[in-house]
């Protein structure tokens, strides 16, 4: 049979379940459902709805301009359901020096309820090529609402645009890099930069060190959601990944350290405020400083398989950055035949 021929076949189900928690007393969580198969031997097709919550509490000043503040307490939440397809096709080449691609792409319709209420188009499109055997990449772009209830409640979605490498130099060494690039439709814009080394130091429990640089920075500041202005991080890492007897595991450590530059509307503030000690003659206090501070990341990834066609899967992370924290996790089981 040709690669285009219909062979239905390798059917699947699956569950899974969303959780995480940020410093922005950001509470989302969320469940999918889904099902698929393949069509011909390079096209698959997949099916899914699901359920989810976005929860955000936050501090507002009730009280005039010009009187003593006076700080209420507010919460935002959001519900969401969902239906989507994802139609992926793989080429393998004859000839095994090309490169096989894959290709996919997506479209859910989400209605959302809540303090807000209206219903959301998410697409998008996953290109993955391998254009020499030790080199992979990955492009993507994906709409989708940031994940935030006050965002979610104002209609706040982001276009990504991203790219992904990794480079096998050796058996023992890779070699990973990506750019991401959020265009947000508030007027806002953020843009990830990563890079890093890994060596592989035991082949048999998958041990491995590297260092890592990433850069991040958000156009303007939001209270909704995470926007670090020309923030550098420099990671020593720790890894053990390895599959044994039908178990998955990839653990990884991080020890680092950040700078987040001070931003030129608080600087700006903070000359303000020290003009304006200087006529009162009093204490402006210590302006804005930008300086190194120590940071940490955790995550896991498990993967059990329970007999010829059951799985159960589980990650888990912990992320840090100067004057914020995010920690996620997911759990789920899958079924193929």
């Amino acid at each position: 049979r040709g690669e285009l021929d219909i062979d239905i076949s390798h059917p699947y189900g699956g569950l899974e379940f969303n959780w995480f928690r940020d410093s922005l007393h950001r509470r989302n969580w969320r469940t999918t459902a889904r099902a698929g198969l393949s069509l011909t031997r390079a096209i698959r097709l997949e099916g899914r709805a699901g359920y989810g919550e976005f929860k955000q509490t936050y501090d507002e000043n009730v009280a005039d301009p010009n009187v003593t503040p006076v700080i209420e307490k507010r919460r935002v939440k959001m519900r969401e359901k969902f239906t989507g397809i994802t139609i992926g096709v793989r080429h393998e080449p004859a000839d095994k020096k090309r490169s096989p691609v894959s290709v996919s792409g997506g479209l859910e319709r989400h209605e959302y309820r809540g303090d807000a209420e209206f219903e959301e188009w998410i697409y998008m499109a996953n290109l993955a090529i391998r254009p020499k055997l030790p080199i992979d990449i990955q492009l993507q772009f994906e709409h989708e609402m940031i994940p935030s209830a006050r965002s979610v409640a104002e209609g706040v979605a982001y276009d990504l645009y991203a790219y992904n490498g990794a480079y096998l130099i050796r058996d023992w060494w890779e070699i990973w890099n990506s750019f991401l690039y959020y265009d947000i439709n508030d007027g806002n814009d953020r843009f990830h930069g990563g890079i890093s080394s890994l060596w592989e130091v035991s082949e048999e429990v998958g041990l491995r060190f590297g260092i890592e640089y990433d850069y991040i920075d958000a156009k303007h500041r939001k209270p909704d959601y995470w926007t670090p202005y020309r923030l550098h991080e420099w990671w020593l890492v720790a890894g053990l990944r390895n599959n044994i007897h039908e178990f998955y595991y990839d653990i990884s450590l991080k020890f680092g350290i950040a700078r987040e530059d001070v931003r030129p509307e608080d600087e700006s503030a903070y000359a303000a405020l020290v003009e304006r000690a200087t006529l009162l003659d009093f204490d402006p206090g210590d302006g804005p400083e930008s300086e190194w501070v120590d940071i940490f990341s955790a995550s896991a990834a498990l993967r059990k398989n329970l007999g010829r066609h059951w799985a159960a899967h589980w990650e888990g992370v912990y992320n840090e950055a100067p004057g914020y924290y995010e920690y996620s996790t997911i759990a789920g089981i899958s079924l193929t035949f």
